[in-house]
């Protein structure tokens, strides 16, 4: 089976990474095509995965249908090659393979159709399956949702595909479980416009309650000063996130560790919310400091150790589980 994986954000070649050399291992051919979106070709290095590069995010929704016009005509152009039998990702483009040539489109989202309407209404018509966690909400194309028990995270973060590492950590010149991270993001995808999330106040108020607590601060706009390939082990062994970053949240929260997000997406995202529900993350909308004060004030007043942390990742892996079964299924089913 000749199988396509859209990339194109940071967050799918952690999705993805795993997926491809099992595909490969059942004699699966698989072509990778990617985004020049910060992070992603570094990560695909990284990782040795060989892609093929088709477009870069341009700015505003005309700049957007402009990209994801080529990106489309790219990932036609590539069918016409290699004839693929089945394309996965979390793509607006690969739903018209299945439209225009019959091949078997598969839609990989966890986020509830509300907050992605323009990615809902290009790709869902089309697609052939669109893979969601059972706790999202949706209205339409009921038949062709695979709903799951997992999330997203879980491909990479899972007991089977992640293992904690205390020295990465070392190498940094900080102690597990003895720092706080605090992550930015550019809001710049098309369904952020008009959000919002992490500012300077934030950050100030989280210093008047952990201020002896070193921080880690990580930057979409900004070059890191963690590794890209490190960073899953620094936030695997930190004590706080404070992010308006939703897949840094999940990932904070698969690995145990207490993530307070600051975001407008806050109650919109099921996923989250359910994460939140088990007591694993902590959210509030960026106007609402009395909120986010007391989260703070509650935490610090915790005794936030590796033990809880621990547990807490226990209780994730007992209830997600490994999401590549889920992913293979899916692809695998289709034929």
């Amino acid at each position: 089976m000749k199988v396509l994986i859209d990339i194109g954000h940071a967050a799918h070649v952690h999705l993805f990474r795993n997926l491809i050399p099992m595909l490969r291992a059942r004699g699966h051919k698989v072509v990778v095509v990617s985004r020049d979106k910060p992070y992603v070709l570094d990560l695909l290095s990284c990782y040795g995965i060989q892609n093929v590069c088709i477009s870069r995010p341009r700015n505003g929704f005309v700049g957007l249908f402009c990209e994801w016009v080529r990106r489309t005509a790219s990932v036609i152009k590539l069918h016409r090659v290699h004839g693929f039998d089945v394309a996965i990702g979390t793509s607006v483009s690969i739903p018209y393979l299945s439209l225009l040539f019959g091949v078997k489109s598969i839609n990989v989202q966890e986020d509830d159709d509300a907050v992605i309407p323009l990615h809902a209404i290009l790709a869902y018509p089309w697609s052939s399956i669109i893979v969601n966690p059972k706790c999202l909400k949706y209205r339409f194309f009921r038949s062709r949702r695979y709903l799951h028990d997992s999330l997203h995270e879980m491909a990479y973060l899972s007991a089977e595909t992640f293992k904690r590492d205390p020295s990465v950590v070392k190498k940094y010149g900080f102690e597990p479980y003895e720092y706080v991270i605090i992550r930015k993001v550019a809001l710049t995808a098309h369904h952020d416009f008009g959000e919002s999330g992490l500012s300077i106040e934030h950050i100030r108020r989280l210093q008047h309650y952990f201020p002896s607590t070193p921080q880690i601060t990580s930057d979409e706009l900004k070059e890191s000063e963690v590794a890209i390939e490190d960073m899953h082990q620094i936030l695997a062994h930190a004590q706080l996130v404070l992010t308006d970053s939703q897949t840094m949240t999940a990932e904070a929260g698969c690995l145990g560790v207490p993530a307070v997000r600051v975001s407008s997406f806050f109650q919109k995202l099921s996923y989250l919310s359910e994460l939140e529900s088990l007591g694993l993350t902590y959210g509030c909308h960026p106007s609402d400091f009395e909120k986010f004060e007391s989260i703070l004030e509650s935490l610090s007043q915790q005794s936030i150790q590796a033990s809880r942390i621990l547990e807490n990742r226990n209780l994730v892996i007992q209830k997600y589980g490994d999401f590549n079964s889920v992913l293979l299924k899916a692809i695998e089913n289709t034929t």
